[in-house]
Parts: C-alpha cells; structure tokens; sequence
C-alpha cells in the first residue's frame, strides 16, 4: 500500500518509502492442510505445517515450480494470486473498524497468516489472523500504538511491532518510541518496550533471541533481547564526512552468513538521502564501510535477505536495487515497487508499474535483473509482495 503525501513532524519521509515496510510472505495453493476456516479461533490455531511444502532454504533442489503471492490493495483487501497461472484465488476485505494493512506475514508451511492493520493513522491498530487458504479472517488482535512495521518470531508465535508514529502519517500523529510485543498464542499485546528513539525498522537476527530496531534519533541500531524484553546498548550509525546525503536509519535486515546488519536510510525533511546501505558489524558492533547504491536512489522503503545468494534487495521510489555482499556493490537496478525472493534466491518476483494504471508482476533474475516472465497483470493500487514456500 502506498500513502501520499508528507509526515508533519520534524521527521518528513515519504509514506511510499515507509509503508512499503510492508512484509508479505506466503505460502503454496496446494499446501495446506485445511481448506476452510469454520470459526474465527480456528484461525488462529490453524498452523501445522503441511506436508507437501519446502521453503527457502531447500529452493535449490526444487525444480520451477509455483507457489501463491499475497499482496494488499489500497481498498482495505488482500488477495492471493496462483504464481502457475496468475489466477487471483481469492480477495477479502478488512474486518471493520480496520482500513489500511500496513503488512502481511505468512511462514514457512503454516496455515495462518497475520496482518498488521490500523484505522487510519490515529485509529484502532491490531493483528488480524487469517487462512491462507481461504482468506477467511480471524478476530483481531488490538494493541496500542502507531504501527509503522512488525517481525514475528514463529517458533515462538510472538510478534514485534515497531510503533513509528508520525513516520507514516497523512496526519498528525503523536511520536512513538517503543516496540510492542504481542503473544500469538494468547492474542494478547504486551507492555510496550521503549527503545529511545522513532524507530524507523525492525527485524529478527536470524537463528538468535535477538530483534534489531532502527533509530532515526539518535541514529543508531539498538538490540532487545525477545527473552527478557530489555534494550542492549545502541550501536551508532555515523554519517562519514565524505557522504552525499543524509544518514537517516530505516529499513533493516540482516545477512547470518556476512554476520552483519544492512540499514536503509529514508527520505528525511523532504531532503537527500544518502544513497548507501549502512552496514554494521554485529560481531564487532562497529559500522563498516557503506555500501554505494547509485545516483537515482531516493530512499529505502524495504530491505530483503536473499537466502543462499550472499546479496539484498533493497525497495524504495520505484526502484529495485540488487546488491552483491561478496563485492560489496550494487549489481542491478530494475524498476519495481514490491519484491520477493524465490527459492534459494536465483528468482525474484517483482511489482512493477507501467505508464497510467498499468501494472504486473514479474519474475528477474537475481544476477542479472533481467526479465524472466510476465506472471500477470496485478492492480495498479496492490502492495508489497512475496512468494512461496513451494511444492517438493
């Protein structure tokens, strides 16, 4: 989903860079195992990973094959689209008093997925449990706050939302400076965690007890422990003498083979972001060397790991940025608007929009950028994107 328009606060970004926050994840048409939902509740229990499915991690020994792309429209909906044929296998609306969903979440083989919605910007925010299969929605689960992005740790079935506040507003909303943890299995929200500062991104270290949380002031990544739910020293984020631009920390994801945290920087006060992808070290807790993104970069609104591949998408202004680890450089540059890594990494899938109301979706090469297919028109209105897991 993108917004128009610009935050009132100290902090201007371009809603189409933090909204995209959205992280949509998804799951195989033929991978569940239940096709309807009879009960609200039922949703939410309804997350025994199928039999039929392998995720990312065995994508190489899979051949092309077809999973399903979950994505959002500026209508309150989310549809699910068969990546075989481009066939929308189903559309739902958003339970009211809901109306924006600001990101999809769905893992692994489970049959439930969640969406994080609000009602406007200073209205009602919560969870909202849904099948996978049919679209049928659960119960919402509320929380308080201005949520701007989540990360769910499934084997613990906790979700982690970043309460950005004024980042993402059309309107005046108040400032944010905290993390809500809300329990999935008891659907309830927990006592926020303050983290000192507007967070601008969220993510799960890989393999660890351990969120990482953007900060725009001051700027700096700051690690919680998901055990105990306490903030750990604040690794800063300098802005080096010799950069363009400004250093303004946003989306963040990490790659566990590098060992290191990749941070985008977002749109600040209708100025210039520094067009790098800070890098920080989370052995050492240090900063390395940025890494160039190019001159017609204009802020990041996603970051995504491509498993296997030692490489991040970075999503942001209508560009796709292919971005190699190993050389530490950018490879490909591709319009797009919503990105999602196909198995093992070799594929992405890519929204991308034409000229008036045009828009499809697409899948590139990983290496390249170089178009593969045209999977299906998408509506013009649709947002972020992902695909799989995928069939053995």
């Amino acid at each position: 989903m993108r917004l128009t328009g610009w935050a009132p606060r100290r902090v201007r970004i371009a809603p189409a860079l933090v909204a995209v926050v959205m992280v949509v994840t998804v799951s195989c048409s033929a991978c569940s195992t239940t096709s309807t939902v009879p009960s609200a509740h039922a949703v939410a229990r309804s997350t025994r990973p199928p039999r039929t499915c392998a995720g990312q991690s065995a994508g190489r020994t899979l051949a092309r094959c077809a999973g399903t792309a979950y994505f959002a429209t500026a209508g309150a909906g989310v549809s699910a689209m068969d990546l075989a044929d481009g066939r929308v296998s189903w559309h739902r609306g958003l339970p009211l008093p809901y109306e924006l969903a600001l990101a999809i979440s769905v893992s692994g083989c489970r049959s439930t997925g969640y969406i994080l919605a609000a009602r406007g910007i200073n209205g009602p925010s919560a969870l909202i449990p849904f099948s996978v299969v049919s679209g049928d929605m659960g119960v919402p689960i509320p929380f308080a706050g201005s949520p701007g992005a989540v990360a769910i740790s499934w084997p613990e079935e906790m979700a982690y939302v970043a309460n950005s506040g004024n980042l993402v507003g059309l309107v005046a909303a108040p400032p944010e400076d905290s993390v809500t943890p809300v329990d999935l299995r008891l659907r309830r929200a927990l006592r926020p965690v303050a983290v000192g500062g507007d967070p601008g991104g969220i993510t799960l270290a890989p393999g660890t007890s351990t969120l990482l949380v953007s900060l725009l002031g001051p700027e700096s990544l700051v690690p919680i422990s998901t055990r105990s739910r306490t903030v750990g020293v604040p690794i800063r984020i300098p802005t080096p003498s010799d950069q363009v631009g400004q250093t303004v920390p946003g989306p963040v994801t990490v790659d566990g083979t590098d060992g290191v945290a990749l941070v985008g920087n977002l749109q600040e006060d209708l100025g210039q972001p520094a067009a790098v992808l800070n890098v920080v070290d989370l052995k050492s807790r240090r900063t390395e060397a940025a890494i160039p993104l190019g001159g017609r970069y204009r802020g990041s609104g996603e970051l995504i790991s491509v498993p296997g591949e030692r490489s991040v998408v970075d999503v942001g202004a209508g560009l796709v940025t292919i971005v190699s680890l190993s050389t530490r450089s950018a490879t490909a540059t591709v319009p797009g608007f919503g990105v999602a890594a196909g198995p093992g990494g070799r594929t992405l899938y890519v929204e991308q929009h034409g000229p008036g109301s045009a828009a499809r979706l697409v899948s590139i090469s990983a290496a390249s950028g170089m178009v593969e297919r045209t999977i299906a028109p998408l509506p013009a209105t649709s947002g972020a994107l992902a695909v799989g897991p995928w069939r053995t």
